[in-house]
């Protein structure tokens, strides 16, 4: 269930929730979309990587 994903740093600088999830050496940004029954990724970043805003 993605609804089971920890919130994102960044949630409080949006409307919507934004839900954290790590996949390996990924993390994963995304919301669902619950009416819609649906879960949009909105990004994707490599470890390794320094963090930016959305």
């Amino acid at each position: 269930m993605p609804t089971f994903r920890p919130f994102a740093t960044q949630t409080p600088f949006y409307s919507y929730e934004i839900r954290n999830l790590i996949f390996g050496s990924y993390r994963v940004l995304f919301c669902v979309k619950e009416q819609e029954q649906t879960v949009q990724i909105l990004h994707v970043t490599h470890g390794a990587r320094e963090r930016t805003p959305l």
